[in-house]
C-alpha cells in the first residue's frame, strides 16, 4: 500500500539509515521548502527560508524556518506554514512479539495490521511508523540453514 511505502525504508536500504530519512519525512521537508520558496517569490514582501541540520549527537534532524517581513505578514506566513505542514512528529516505542504483526514465513506485515494502521492514520490524521529490523534471512555459516530474523 501507499502507507507502507511512505512509512518504511526501501527493502534495499542499509540497516543504519536514520529515521528522519524515511520517505514521509523527506516529503514533508520538501513540501516545507517548496512552501517557503512560494512565499518568498509571491506578491507579498516576505522572505521565508528553511535550514536543516543535525544535532551534535548525530541523531535526528533539526529544521528551522526563518521568516522576514512586516509583523503582520510574518504572522500570516507562520499561520500558513503551521496549517499546511506537520509540526510535530512524535515517537513511541512499544516492544511487541513480531509474530503478532508479521507473517514471518513471508517476511511481511500481516494484512489486517496494515489495514488497521491505515484506518487509524486516516481517522486521526497522523502518520504511523513501524520501525524495526528487516525481515531478512540469516544463513548459518556452519550448516547452511537459514532462518528469518526480526
Amino acid at each position: 500500500t501507499d502507507a507502507v511505502l511512505r512509512w518504511t525504508h526501501p527493502a534495499d536500504a542499509p540497516d543504519d539509515v536514520q529515521v528522519h530519512e524515511l520517505p514521509v519525512h523527506a516529503q514533508n521537508l520538501a513540501n516545507l521548502g517548496r512552501l517557503c520558496r512560494d512565499l518568498s517569490v509571491g506578491p507579498l514582501p516576505i522572505e521565508a527560508h528553511v535550514i536543516s541540520s543535525s544535532p551534535k549527537n548525530g541523531k535526528g534532524q533539526v529544521t528551522t524556518v526563518c521568516l522576514s517581513g512586516s509583523p503582520e505578514l510574518v504572522h500570516k506566513s507562520r499561520e500558513t506554514i503551521l496549517n499546511e505542514i506537520p509540526i510535530s512528529l512524535r515517537c513511541t516505542t512499544i516492544d511487541i512479539d513480531g509474530n503478532l504483526v508479521c507473517d514471518i514465513n513471508a517476511g511481511v506485515l500481516k494484512k489486517p495490521v496494515v489495514e488497521t494502521l491505515d484506518h487509524i492514520s486516516r481517522f486521526c490524521g497522523v502518520d504511523i511508523f513501524l520501525l524495526g529490523p528487516k525481515l531478512t534471512p540469516i544463513v548459518d555459516g556452519m550448516t547452511g540453514d537459514s532462518e528469518l530474523r526480526m
